[in-house]
Formats: C-alpha cells, sequence, structure tokens
C-alpha cells in the first residue's frame, strides 16, 4: 500500500505540474526506488537491536512525514516544488524496508510464543509456518498492490494530487497512533523484554533438546558398531 497508492497518477502529475519530457520521465518515476536497494541491505544491519514493534511505529511516523514532501502538503502550505518531491519519494521508499524485510520474522516469533513453538524441533512444522506465513505476506501484498491505485486514483481524480496526498498522510498518522496505542501499548519496554526473554528460553530449550537427539544418535551409532566388530 505505501507504494502502490500513486503508481496510477504519479507519472501524470511529473509531466503535467513539473513538465517532464516524456523521454526523462521514466527516470525520474524509477528513480526514487533506487535509495530501497541500499535501506534493505542496511536496516537488518543498523536496527538488529531495536524492538520490531518500535521499528513499525517509527517507520509509519517517518512515513508520514515523508508524505508531507510528497505532496508537498497543501494542508501546510508548502511550496509545490519538484526536489520536495522526490525527497519525499525517496525517503517513503527507504522507510518501506523496514516493513518488507521484518515483517515476516516479527510474524513467525509471534507465532512462537503464542503457540509455545519451539523452532528446530519439527522440520516440518517449522516449513509449514514459514510457508503460511510468506503465502499470507505475499496476499496481503498483492491484495494492496491490486486496491490501492485503483482507491487513491479515484481520490486522484476526484480531489486532485496534493490533496490525496495529504488524505494519505493522515491515514497513516491514525494507523500510527493506532499501532502505538493498541499493539506495543504503554508498558511496551517491558513486554518487549519479557517477549524476548520467552525466545531466548525457547532457543535455549530448542538446542538443548537438539543436543541430546544428536547425543543419543552417537550413541545408537556407537552400540551398532560395538555389535558389527563383536560379530
Amino acid at each position: 500500500m505505501m507504494i502502490s497508492y500513486n503508481t496510477g497518477f504519479i507519472a501524470v502529475h511529473l509531466e503535467d505540474n513539473f513538465k517532464i519530457d516524456e523521454d526523462k520521465l521514466g527516470y525520474y518515476v524509477s528513480g526514487f526506488t533506487f535509495p530501497y536497494l541500499f535501506s534493505s541491505l542496511l536496516v537488518p544491519v543498523l536496527l538488529k537491536n531495536v524492538a520490531r514493534k518500535l521499528q513499525f511505529v517509527s517507520a509509519l511516523a517517518f512515513l508520514a512525514v515523508g508524505l508531507i514532501f510528497v505532496g508537498p502538503s497543501l494542508l501546510l502550505g508548502l511550496p509545490e516544488k519538484l526536489y520536495l518531491v522526490m525527497i519525499g519519494l525517496c525517503s517513503n521508499v527507504m522507510v518501506v524496508s523496514v516493513f518488507f524485510v521484518q515483517s515476516i520474522p516479527e510474524i513467525v516469533d509471534a507465532l512462537h510464543l503464542k503457540y509455545k513453538i519451539v523452532e528446530g524441533l519439527d522440520d516440518e512444522l517449522d516449513d509449514l509456518i514459514n510457508d503460511k506465513v510468506s503465502g499470507l505476506y505475499n496476499t496481503v501484498t498483492c491484495l494492496s498492490s491490486l486496491i490501492c491505485p485503483i482507491v487513491f486514483g479515484g481520490l486522484y481524480d476526484l480531489v486532485g494530487y496534493r490533496e490525496t496526498i495529504d488524505i494519505m498522510m493522515i491515514f497513516i498518522l491514525l494507523l500510527t497512533l493506532i499501532f502505538a496505542v493498541f499493539n506495543c501499548g504503554f508498558s511496551f519496554v517491558k513486554r518487549d523484554i519479557e517477549q524476548k526473554e520467552k525466545l531466548r528460553e525457547l532457543q535455549r530449550i530448542s538446542a538443548e533438546i537438539r543436543q541430546r537427539k544428536l547425543q543419543f544418535k552417537d550413541k545408537i551409532e556407537s552400540v551398532r558398531q560395538s555389535l558389527i566388530i563383536s560379530k
């Protein structure tokens, strides 16, 4: 949703409002996606010690800030300048990498905590969880990529470009508030520490059981070899 909402009208807007030639338009439309190449690689490294829920809230807030420049915001009275639009588009693409990179691990960890699943004990169950989560993630992504251009394209035709971006900005701000209050809550730091401790405990149990399995297999193999030698 966060990168597909404007696919139906961004090229038209750039061409009509900033008089960009058709032969150069592709560079502008594709150019603002380039920062994603770096942000998708850097996000797991730079934010590895930051709680994912905090990453999501911060990313939503920065996304709303980026949308102020994408308009540029008519509500805030910013001037309609091409460089502001490009800054906003580039910043939004960089922020979106937080959701793309971290969503699946967050869902998997939530399932492990909720159902007390110890990763590594049942390879078939682990594969099933990964398949289902990946399928759900891709389904939601595809649906949003299908619906959002239609909805926001209709808004663009109805109220105009800058008004549409302001509506998107307000929508993202509401999502930020809802996620911060109902998903993170006021005791977020305490709950995050508790969840990490539970995950570490599950991982410790998993490692211990795997080690015992290996030791058991070694004993079985040792007994088998002894029987072969005795024969």
